[in-house]
């Protein structure tokens, strides 16, 4: 047999036959199998105006490579696993995959926009990798996964949120509002909204459940949303039949979230839905420092109606020494003392707001604007017995009232920042003996004002003895 040469290298005509055979007839490297063996979104609870990322990990099972032409698709809210006749929500690259290769295929910026749907909630995501069929597949039945399930939530209302008691657009009867007193010498945090038992409650916002109780009078349920920078909590006291479990979500304002229980068991005579709003003021779940914040102010619970003026006793005046509980002849004030009267926005159950300001002038003097509480803060129970005088009467134990029912107010202590030194006074050194005229004007959150005068005797040469009364 003839031996060719070429350069350096030999081969028989055999070896030249078998070339050209390979060349018309290549090898064929087997067929790929693509399959997806995960999924994840993060975060899985997300706001309606923020987006999610949708992770798919694709394998290739199968014993040939993939082309690079190989896309995986994500779908949105299907009840079912998705077919070639659904439409595609949005879609990632796979790449060149070998045999026995897998790729994680980030998918982001999924809207709650994308899902088509009308309310908040939990939701499908599926996903299916070469929904187009470009890649000829061992096994073209295996290509899809899911559900996995995102909540998207509603964010979380701030400002101007609806009632908690339907109907949710309309103000209704207030029996307590902030700043108001309670005993042990504590302010009212919220608003008492007076409903019989089973009144359905609502959620006037989204959030987490972070704290509940169900048993007893404050049984109650909290919520908390995180969002824009700060904090939201909502809280919702005296309820039963609880909707939502610790750490689940309501995901949107609006839900019912319990009803209103028999308070003290006592049939509907106090029954009530206390509502309280810490928004903005830091996290009192976690045990910080905070405020709560008043419902009813400028931008909280839409409150209209109120139309009645507060009430001043015109036949209470109450004059202490400065620190003390020592009373003091209106006929013969001298040095340091407080002014205390009786006060209240129309306690009975018609669409009232509560006090907002207290001030006072001598004769035709400066007003004295002691007593400022509208604004979105509601006062810490450090305030309480500064604004409120709780051993002036024997008529009710550890609390505020006269025997009109009416608050007894200090309008000499400085109860005009939340956090601030509450402590004031008047100073009789600073007029003539003789008489003056006192003239209080009390302030609602409605702007309705009522003014009373109160005759008073300076006598700064007096002693002490003299002007105990």
């Amino acid at each position: 047999m003839k031996i060719y040469s070429f350069k350096n290298s030999t081969f028989s005509i055999f070896s030249m036959v078998f070339l050209l055979w390979i060349f018309n007839n290549p090898i064929i490297a087997g067929t790929p199998d693509l399959v997806i063996t995960g999924m994840s979104v993060s975060p899985l609870d997300q706001y309606a105006s923020n987006s999610v990322t949708v992770t798919v990990t694709v394998k290739n099972q199968g014993d040939g490579p993939t082309t690079g032409d190989e896309w995986v698709s994500i779908f949105f809210n299907l009840e079912d696993m998705p077919t070639t006749s659904d439409n595609e929500g949005n879609w990632g690259e796979v790449g060149h995959l070998e045999p026995g290769n897998s790729v994680n295929v980030p998918i982001s910026n999924n809207y709650y926009s994308d899902f088509g749907v009308s309310e908040y909630g939990i939701f499908n995501i599926h996903a299916y990798v070469d929904f187009d069929g470009w890649v000829d597949e061992s096994n073209e039945d295996n290509n899809t996964y899911g559900p996995i399930q995102v909540s998207w939530i509603q964010d979380p209302a701030v400002d101007n949120y609806n009632w908690p008691i339907d109907p949710d657009n309309a103000p209704h009867v207030l029996s307590a509002v902030p700043n108001e007193p309670r005993q042990t010498t504590r302010m009212h945090k919220g608003i008492d909204i007076p409903k019989v038992e089973d009144t359905p409650v609502y959620s006037v916002s989204s959030g987490k459940v972070r704290d509940r109780e169900t048993e007893g009078d404050d049984a109650f349920l909290q919520t908390k949303g995180t969002q824009f920078g700060y904090d939201d909590c909502f809280e919702y006291y005296h309820i039963k039949d609880h909707e939502y479990a610790a750490d689940s979500w309501v995901c949107q304002s609006g839900k019912q979230i319990a009803k209103v229980r028999d308070y003290h068991d006592n049939g509907s005579a106090d029954d009530h839905l206390h509502f309280n709003d810490y928004t903005m003021h830091g996290d009192p779940v976690e045990g910080g420092t905070y405020y709560p914040t008043n419902p009813i102010r400028t931008f909280g619970l839409t409150y209209t109606g109120d139309s009645n003026s507060p009430v001043i006793d015109q036949y209470y005046l109450r004059v202490q020494k400065d620190g003390t509980s020592d009373k003091i002849s209106v006929d013969k004030i001298k040095g340091k003392v407080d002014f205390i009267i009786a006060a209240q926005d129309i306690i009975s159950y018609n669409k009232r707001m509560g006090v907002a300001k207290i001030c006072f002038q001598i004769d035709n003097g400066d007003w004295h604007e002691n007593v400022i509480l509208d604004g979105d803060r509601v006062f810490n129970d450090g305030a309480s017995t500064f604004l409120y005088c709780y051993d002036c009467t024997d008529e009710f134990s550890n609390v505020p009232y006269n025997d009109d029912g009416k608050f007894l107010f200090y309008i000499t202590n400085n109860i005009t920042d939340p956090t601030g030194d509450f402590h004031g006074y008047f100073d009789s050194a600073d007029l003539e003996d003789g008489q003056h005229t006192l003239t209080v004007e009390v302030t609602d959150y409605a702007g309705y004002t009522d003014t009373a005068t109160f005759n008073i005797i300076v006598e700064n040469s007096a002693s002490m003895e003299e002007v105990k009364k």
